[in-house]
């Protein structure tokens, strides 16, 4: 049976958009919980290789992290003072340091760092590899959820079945090394986890030249993998929108629709860009993610669906929120963003008020 009704064409779009979402925070919440184990780990390590060997010099934390910049320009801690010569300083405290650093007193101490050092690239690589294969079988499952719904709701919303081919593991290999943004999937956790190790590195070599306590050091260890998880969390929901974007794109070529529409999420929350391409319908052919496409940005909520006739828009409706309650509300489907925000949110003081609180917590 034919159905004649956008806001059931987006709802449909929408909640697919959101039980993506739904099994992102699941797989970001197994990825928290390597990153909090990996955490631990480096810490406990930290601690026992610190415990005997914890020294303080006159260095503050800025001084500190300038000299490691000289010393450190990877992962070797060793020859402070060859590093010096080639860097150059007329910081007495800088040299005072160095020496100390390539004394034979210390010599046991360095190969200590060194030891914890190779002990993040190894748990680092062990994270790698764990969230790059729980993502990749996500991903996969997101591709061929989006595909196989978008040919069936095309189908649906025509009113008749057609033949088409089944998406193959060619195409979803396709889609998932795809570079958007500067990478694709693998890339970007492998980025997140290497910046990660590098950071932890120079904050263990902080530690080493300030004395910093145990539980500053601990707090600091948790800190930087906390934004670790955090960065794996936008990047696993990010990502799914990607892949399921362009699922539904290959279903669109494979359906031959040749415009689609941009539906952006009538809420509060919404980006300016989102906001501003909502309703706007754009020729496949010409589609491109991040310009009128979804993703636009990271934790883009955005979605498409197939472009409806000028008569079918004309009796069709879709589904918005009320800014103040969070009610869903039916509108004409014409209505885009700016339409619904003159509407239910320009002059109204609870609604104006609520956006500013939100802002402010972006």
């Amino acid at each position: 049976m034919r159905r004649n009704d956008v806001a059931y064409w987006e709802r449909r779009a929408a909640q697919q958009t959101y039980d993506y979402m739904e099994s992102a925070e699941e797989l970001a919440k197994d990825l928290q919980t390597t990153y909090r184990k990996a955490s631990q780990w480096i810490d406990s390590q930290s601690r026992r290789i610190f415990e005997k060997f914890r020294s303080k010099y006159a260095l503050s934390e800025k001084k500190a992290r300038a000299l490691i910049s000289r010393i450190a320009s990877g992962p070797e801690i060793d020859g402070a003072m060859k590093a010096m010569e080639i860097y150059g300083t007329n910081d007495a405290e800088y040299w005072e340091a160095a020496k100390t650093l390539d004394s034979a007193a210390y010599a046991s101490r360095i190969r200590r760092l060194r030891d914890l050092q190779n002990e993040i690239n190894i748990t680092m690589q062990s994270v790698f590899d764990q969230e790059r294969v729980a993502s990749q079988a996500f991903y996969t499952d997101v591709a061929q959820e989006g595909y196989y719904r978008t040919i069936f709701d095309i189908q649906q919303r025509a009113g008749c079945g057609f033949s088409f081919a089944r998406i193959s593991e060619d195409d979803i290999d396709r889609i998932l090394h795809i570079k958007w943004a500067g990478g694709n999937y693998s890339s970007r956790i492998w980025g997140n986890t290497q910046k990660l190790a590098m950071s932890l590195k120079e904050e263990l070599l902080v530690n080493f030249i300030t004395g910093r306590t145990e539980r500053e050091a601990s707090r600091i260890i948790a800190d930087a993998f906390t934004v670790g998880a955090f960065n794996a969390r936008r990047l696993v929901r990010t990502e799914s929108n990607f892949v399921s974007s362009e699922a539904t794109a290959l279903a669109y070529k494979e359906a031959e629709v040749k415009k689609y529409r941009y539906v952006a999420t009538l809420d509060l929350r919404t980006s300016k860009v989102c906001r501003a391409l909502d309703g706007q319908e754009f020729l496949v052919s010409e589609r491109k993610v991040g310009t009128n496409c979804p993703p636009m940005h990271p934790w883009c909520r955005s979605t498409t669906i197939a472009a409806p006739t000028a008569e079918e828009l004309a009796s069709m409706q879709r589904r918005g929120r009320d800014p103040v309650t969070g009610r869903s509300i039916i509108i004409p489907a014409s209505m885009t963003y700016k339409d619904w925000y003159a509407a239910y949110v320009e002059g109204n003081e609870e609604a104006l008020a609520i956006e500013k609180a939100l802002r402010k917590r972006r």
